[in-house]
């Protein structure tokens, strides 16, 4: 009985994850289609796309950071926190709020999210999913009201700001908790060579004959094996980090600033249409930071920590490193492309 409850309730989690993915399947192809219709930014004119008229239509501020962001973010907390900001009034009531302040409660968020997760109940590890979800929300939140307070529509890094660094450095740190978290959860219920998923205390006492580690499970990863699983993981979040913020930035620059011929905005405005910039803007939206750790939250969510850290282990990296060589060539391609008709 208590099988068949569980096949049930990961065949439910399944139908979720792929309704899911429909839903941003679908967002995607919006999302393309309203890139299709930008206008270029002609001399002494504004870029229209940076003004939308629907409240919480995850295009408001469309940008190419927007373009590149991942979709849980882009299409369901952004909007949400659109929503909660207008419908409180919250950039404009709660002043004595500051975004950095908003950041450092999603850090609190991810302390207590690395805290549940390091359980071995698939329950307190699901709230831990949730927990860390609430920080997400709250590093949408704080971007959204420092634009707000700022006048700004546009989805945009604020690079010159200290808010910046704090929103990275609160990320940086969430993302290395809920790790280090994940990290003692496997050197409590270290994974059998060739069977793992998330046991209670008691089902691993009848596992193992009432001795842990009997069946070669305790004994197939050391902790220095296991930290070394994990620290990959961490290291492509971090590589993903440092070249998706460099990609928006030099896409930004390329893409967003305003030309002083007709023929060089045509030629910009052509270049962020082209098929080769979306697909690169794609893959990053997939393969950023913030994707990942997702992909970590529905792996914790299936009970399939430990196999998604072992898939990644290696294949990461390699994804990652042909994405940043296309993206380089997309920009050489792009700043050639400006500088015949600038």
């Amino acid at each position: 009985m208590s099988v068949n409850h569980t096949v049930l309730k990961q065949s439910l989690a399944l139908m979720m994850i792929s309704g899911l993915f429909i839903y941003f399947l679908w967002m995607d192809i919006a999302l393309y289609h309203n890139v299709q219709h930008i206008a270029p930014v002609l001399p002494n004119s504004k870029r229209s796309h940076d003004k939308s008229s629907s409240l919480i239509s995850p295009f408001t501020g469309l940008s190419v950071k927007m373009m590149m962001m991942d979709p849980i973010n882009n299409y369901i907390l952004t909007p949400i926190a659109q929503l909660f900001n207008y419908a409180t009034s919250f950039s404009e009531k709660c002043y004595v709020i500051t975004p950095n302040m908003i950041s450092f409660t999603g850090l609190v968020f991810a302390g207590f999210a690395a805290r549940c997760v390091v359980s071995d109940n698939i329950i307190r590890q699901r709230i831990a999913v949730l927990l860390f979800q609430g920080r997400t929300w709250c590093d949408a939140l704080d971007g959204i009201v420092a634009r707000a307070r700022m006048g700004m529509v546009k989805h945009a890094s604020l690079r010159s700001t200290p808010g910046y660094v704090i929103d990275g450095l609160a990320d940086t740190l969430g993302f290395t908790a809920f790790l280090v978290g994940c990290y003692y959860y496997l050197r409590r219920w270290p994974p059998n060579e060739s069977h793992y998923r998330v046991l209670s205390s008691k089902e691993h006492l009848e596992k193992n004959g009432g001795h842990a580690g009997e069946n070669g499970s305790q004994t197939n990863w050391t902790a220095r094996r296991l930290f070394y699983v994990v620290f990959c993981f961490g290291m492509q979040i971090a590589v993903s980090a440092f070249f998706w913020d460099r990609y928006i930035h030099s896409y930004s620059e390329l893409l967003e600033t305003p030309q002083s011929t007709v023929g060089t905005a045509m030629a910009q405005n052509e270049q962020l249409k082209s098929a080769f910039t979306w697909m690169i803007m794609w893959f990053w939206r997939v393969c950023n930071a913030h994707c990942l750790i997702q992909f970590l939250l529905i792996a914790i969510v299936m009970g399939n920590m430990w196999e998604f850290f072992r898939f990644v282990q290696y294949s990461g990296f390699a994804v990652l490193l042909v994405l940043a060589f296309f993206s380089e060539l997309n920009l050489h391609i792009m700043m050639s492309s400006l500088m015949q008709t600038s």
